[in-house]
Parts: structure tokens; sequence; C-alpha cells
């Protein structure tokens, strides 16, 4: 598997930073070969994701269940949100298939004012 080879070729460089970049990747993959969606925090870079399985005309839902959780787990949104892209149209007609993560950096709330 490609990754597989791109993963040692990472992991042989010895360089610290790049370890959450793999571990990172590592969830990606695992969650993309499980299929199973779910909220993720990363405390390390301060980002809460997702990732949305189907067609970008449904994304909506990943935003709705993203911003739903922050709020619940006593975040807030510290930045604007973005998307990548993990499987789209350059890679498969097919809509459903498409995989995208949505992501938006969070800090802790404070105290209501």
């Amino acid at each position: 598997m490609q990754y597989d080879i791109h993963l040692k070729r990472i992991e042989s460089a010895h360089v610290p930073d790049l370890r959450d970049a793999v571990a990172h990747v590592e969830e990606l993959v695992s969650r993309f070969l499980h299929h199973t969606p779910r909220i993720v925090l990363c405390p390390i870079k301060g980002v809460a994701y997702t990732v949305h399985e189907g067609s970008y005309e449904t994304l909506g839902e990943a935003y709705r269940a993203l911003f739903t959780w922050v709020n619940t787990e006593g975040y807030e949104a510290a930045g604007a949100p973005r998307e990548l892209y993990l499987v789209g149209p350059a890679v498969t007609e097919d809509s459903s298939a498409y995989r995208t993560e949505v992501s938006v950096p969070v800090r802790k709330s404070g105290p209501a004012s």
C-alpha cells in the first residue's frame, strides 16, 4: 500500500515534529477504512474535526455535528473552519464515496461575561 511506504519514510526520518502528522494520517486512514465517522479533538493542535462520507450536498450535516460537539464539550471556535477533500470527483464519479474532512480550530470556552 502506498501509504505504508510513505509512513516508513516519515518514521525513518526521525523528525519529532512529524510524529503528530503521522498520528493524524494514521487516524484518518483508520477512520476511512473502518467507516466510523466521529468527532475527534486534537488537543496538541487545538483542532476538532470529523470526516464526512458522502456528497458535497450533505456536507452541512458534518458542520452541524462538528459545531454541536464543539459547543456541547465546552469549546468555542478559534478560527475559520476548513475542508480537506480526501476523496472527491478527481478520484471517483460516485458522490456517495466522497470523503471530506471538516475541521475547526478550537479553544476551551471561558466563563460567560
